[in-house]
């Protein structure tokens, strides 16, 4: 069911006023996030929604909707109720790979292979072949532009004690290379799950590790992880011993009956490229820093402004009239001055959204525990749409 007209255009009315220079009061967003959420929860759309909105460097809203589980009732909270978020997690994962490159470690434009080998260069890594002109770099792989072929196998499983510590056994069902680089663009949950294998080479360290030490923790981000999977990761073990977070459950939507049914009980494989889990209110730590130049503040950065400026560029576009892609977002033009860089994130049973206006300060986190990527790019991007009409 598609939201109603006169909603949308309060929608659109919304985000124009997010995207002005003028203030904008936690009421009105409120006022509209309530009729907006209350409406899909009334239509039986949703089961529950958390949603956090952050403008200028600071917290202009957030709130729950609805259950995170239907069965016990319990509310879905913006602070407590730990989401899914899906393929947003490839921006955690190129901020990763861009702090590495910031440090000198690591250059974009080189072959991939090369930050790949063992550490005595003597083997070489042996994804990518010969057979094609150029070489596959972190870019290519940033951007979907790689000629990797998109396969299916291995993303998820139903048994967690079965995804391995180390991102290479995840890796035996890699695609073939079909295509040179840059002819095309094809989305690769396997090329972004390739970056995660490199960080971990180039660091060190586990990539599930370095991202909470470089990234996660300097944020205080401390309900987010890439390791829901693994009962002794530091991050689940707080969140389950202090008693003050739930896990959302999942449900899809039954058409015969109309009722939601639990999803099942899925793990992601492919770490960097799907699995991490976090709060509402986490998500407006990393919205802020990517906003604000790569910092809550001073003692709070994970990257530097030029740093910054370059992932949140357009790197690769099919032509000079298309949205383009930057490392670890999707740009999207709605018009002059109002230019959106965003990924979308679903699971079984979680559909999530991640959407920032660098040049209007702007960031809207959105997630449901449903499938549901209708609305829940209605909420962020038909709002712009409107806006400009």
């Amino acid at each position: 069911m598609i939201f109603r007209l006169s909603s949308a255009i309060t929608l659109g009315s919304l985000a124009l006023s997010l995207t002005a220079a003028r203030e904008i009061s936690k009421e009105e967003v409120k006022s509209y996030a309530d009729e907006f959420f209350g409406q899909l929860i009334k239509q039986g759309q949703l089961p529950g929604a958390v949603v956090s909105v952050v403008k200028d460097g600071k917290v202009i809203f957030t709130a729950g909707y609805g259950y995170s589980d239907l069965e016990s009732k319990s509310p879905a909270d913006p602070s407590n109720t730990i989401v899914q978020v899906g393929s947003i997690s490839k921006t955690f994962t190129a901020t990763s790979l861009l702090q590495l490159y910031e440090q000198g470690r690591i250059d974009l434009d080189n072959n991939i292979n090369y930050y790949l080998q063992d550490e005595d260069k003597a083997q070489e890594f042996v994804l990518f072949s010969n057979n094609y002109r150029k070489n596959v770099t972190a870019s290519n792989l940033l951007t979907h532009t790689s000629g990797l072929d998109t396969k299916m196998l291995g993303i998820v499983t139903n048994k967690p004690q079965n995804i391995p510590s180390s991102l290479l056994p995840a890796l035996e069902h890699f695609p073939l290379r079909v295509r040179d680089v840059n002819e095309t663009q094809a989305y690769s949950n396997h090329g972004y799950t390739l970056l995660g294998h490199a960080i971990s080479k180039i660091s060190n360290l586990p990539f599930t590790e370095y991202v909470r030490l470089n990234v996660l923790d300097p944020l205080g981000m401390d309900a987010t992880t890439f390791a829901p999977h693994n009962a002794s990761d530091p991050t689940m073990v707080k969140i389950r011993s202090s008693g003050k977070y739930k896990l959302a459950v999942n449900y899809d939507k039954n058409h015969k009956t109309g009722q939601f049914d639990r999803s099942p009980e899925l793990y992601i494989s492919l770490l960097p490229a799907g699995s991490l889990v976090s709060t509402a209110d986490d998500m407006t730590k990393f919205m802020i820093a990517h906003l604000n130049h790569g910092a809550i503040s001073e003692e709070q950065r994970i990257l530097d402004p030029a740093t910054i400026d370059l992932m949140h560029s357009r790197q690769f576009s099919p032509s000079a009239i298309a949205d383009g892609t930057c490392y670890g977002f999707f740009e999207t033009a709605y018009g002059p001055g109002l230019r959106m860089i965003s990924h979308g994130g679903d699971t079984v049973g979680q559909s999530s959204q991640l959407s920032l206006f660098p040049e209007q300060n702007l960031g809207i986190f959105v997630s449901y525990n449903t499938n549901n990527i209708q609305t829940r790019k209605q909420f962020v991007e038909g709002s712009s749409i409107v806006s400009l009409n």
